[in-house]
């Protein structure tokens, strides 16, 4: 038994005319007919007799009447409960938490969060890459940088841009760029370039990889274990540059550092773009999360009102 054909039932014993009923309901009257015949059949009784040229309900009909509204009414509310149910649903989300504009933007948003509305967690699962959890529907969100390019994403998973960051160049003053006063990334080719890790991800290195390739060079690398950021900066190997994001709230003491300069990198792709990654069967589930993310951004500066 198929529900539309119960709600047309209902819909064509209180109008008890067939014409006005298929034009109610957006239906061909053969296919009216058609459904409520089927309906008869699966049920074994007639629902509807002519008297005069006039459409009726028989007694069977009557009866059924009551019985088909209660069974559509249960079945809306049941919707309605299951939706509010999945809504209520923790958003379990990913993301490098040690990043603080990463860590910031998601606690910002977490706090706009009306009581109502879907509890955040935080997954820290690491034996698994996070992009498989959003394609199994094991995770949410993921908020990162997109994969490196060329990196095919599943065509069900979706992205939200949130924020990009220019990168900044970090080095000792004995640098001879440190006296320029910007940079491009051609500049940086004879440079060692610093290759942050931290628990064996490299966050941001493709994306610094693949415009050393666009600018045509091979880069000199230094890989380096880091606990932190902080530590990633303050640890720097002499000699060597390290590409950071621009607005990163470790930098803004380093205008009392004597030991570290800041040299913009002015290429207009040369920044760390930040992305919520989703599977697109989830975005109704998440649409207000986003719009706290939105706003977020607004609230840390990352994008104009």
């Amino acid at each position: 038994m198929e529900l539309n054909y119960l709600e047309e039932f209902i819909v064509l014993a209180n109008r008890l005319n067939y014409t006005k009923t298929a034009d109610e309901l957006h239906l061909a009257q053969s296919t009216l007919s058609k459904h409520m015949s089927l309906l008869e059949a699966d049920l074994s009784a007639q629902l509807f007799c002519r008297v005069h040229s006039q459409v009726e309900l028989t007694e069977e009909g009557f009866f059924f009447l009551g019985v088909a509204t209660g069974i559509v009414n249960e079945y809306r509310n049941a919707q309605s409960t299951l939706k509010t149910m999945v809504a209520r649903k923790p958003i379990s989300i990913a993301a490098r938490m040690e990043d603080p504009a990463i860590s910031g933007l998601l606690s910002i948003a977490a706090s706009l969060a009306a009581p109502d509305e879907a509890p955040i967690t935080f997954s820290h699962a690491k034996d698994k890459p996070p992009l498989d959890l959003i394609v199994k529907g094991d995770l949410d969100v993921l908020v990162d940088l997109l994969p490196a390019r060329g990196t095919q994403l599943p065509g069900s998973i979706a992205r939200q841009f949130l924020f990009s960051q220019p990168f900044v160049a970090i080095m000792d003053p004995a640098n001879p760029l440190a006296e320029r006063g910007s940079l491009s990334m051609v500049d940086l080719k004879d440079s060692t370039l610093v290759q942050l890790i931290w628990e064996n991800t490299q966050p941001g290195w493709q994306k610094i990889e693949e415009l050393c390739h666009q600018n045509g060079f091979e880069p000199k690398v230094r890989p380096m274990a880091v606990r932190s950021q902080a530590e990633a900066i303050a640890m720097l190997p002499q000699g060597c540059v390290l590409l950071y994001p621009a607005a990163s709230r470790e930098l803004r003491f380093l205008d009392f550092a004597t030991n570290r300069v800041l040299v913009p990198i002015t290429d207009e792709c040369a920044v760390f773009s930040i992305y919520a990654i989703y599977r697109e069967d989830r975005f109704e589930k998440l649409s207000r999360f986003f719009a706290h993310l939105d706003e977020a951004a607004v609230k840390m500066g990352f994008k104009e009102e």
